[in-house]
């Protein structure tokens, strides 16, 4: 063999995840650059892989922490449930064989109505929050509507000075028009014409009221503005009004809720049995 010739596997072949990297990248593109960018993108994916391993573990250690020693307390608390329910039957079995039947049932019914008073009184506390909350949105939209009547008196007042602000806009964009004239800049006449055109349809020339109707508008303005006024000032007493009856009842229905057991206890000393 000719030793000028090399034989096909002695040949100085790159290695192959240099050749595929080439052949992804393209033949503009650095195969080492394209390389690096493979391998930061594949780093990336082993750092959220490992951030999510980190709070799966963090789960399972929850999880673990929770479910411990559960069955044995779960079974504890059902224990002491049945031994608590047969006591309680038993004791109520004692009471009733020796009062009266006919007491009993007054009993019973002395405190369902005290337990249906209370279920009435909690209906009438959703019913003043209901108040309140319409109250307050009632409120809330009077003040929207003063806004609204102010923001209309305030633009009619400065309503010539807004129109002479935003001609003197105008009476620029002309005067700059003009020049590109002079200059033979048609292009920019063009736009800066369409420009000025524009501005004129704005509701500051537009809208400008005539001497004659100017007064009589303003004083229309002003008028609902203080009937605006007036009526958020009522509804805002209204609101509060509201609001103070629901935290007044609130406040009864949670003081009677927690001394239930202590007035049907009072009532029930009370209560004159009949012999059996």
């Amino acid at each position: 063999m000719n030793e000028a010739q090399t034989s096909p596997s002695t040949v100085n072949t790159p290695p192959t995840h240099i050749i595929a990297a080439k052949a992804k990248a393209g033949p503009d593109q650095d195969p080492v650059a394209a390389k690096q960018a493979e391998l930061e993108s594949e780093q990336l994916k082993v750092a959220l892989l490992q951030e999510e391993l980190k709070a799966l573990k963090v789960n399972i250690a929850e999880f673990q922490q929770n479910t411990a020693g559960y069955d044995a307390a779960y079974n504890a608390i059902i224990h002491n449930r049945d031994e608590l329910k047969k006591l309680a039957a038993q004791k109520q079995e004692i009471a009733d064989a020796v009062i009266n039947p006919s007491d009993i049932t007054q009993i019973d019914k002395l405190i369902q109505d005290f337990d249906d008073n209370l279920e009435l009184e909690g209906k009438e506390v959703e019913s003043a929050g209901n108040n309140s909350d319409s109250a307050r949105q009632a409120a809330e939209n009077a003040n929207t509507l003063l806004q609204t009547k102010l923001n209309v008196y305030e633009n009619l007042k400065t309503s010539l000075k807004n129109a002479e602000t935003k001609l003197k806009g105008i009476k620029n964009l002309i005067e700059l028009a003009n020049q590109m004239e002079a200059k033979g800049n048609y292009v920019v006449l063009h736009f800066l014409a369409k420009e000025a055109s524009t501005m004129m349809l704005s509701k500051e020339i537009t809208g400008i009221v005539s001497a004659d109707k100017f007064p009589g508008q303003l004083k229309d303005a002003q008028e609902a503005v203080e009937i605006a006024r007036k009526t958020f000032a009522q509804k805002q007493s209204e609101a509060k009004q509201a609001s103070d009856a629901f935290k007044a009842i609130s406040q009864k229905h949670d003081a009677a809720l927690a001394s239930r057991r202590t007035e049907l206890l009072k009532n029930l000393a009370e209560f004159k049995q009949t012999a059996v």
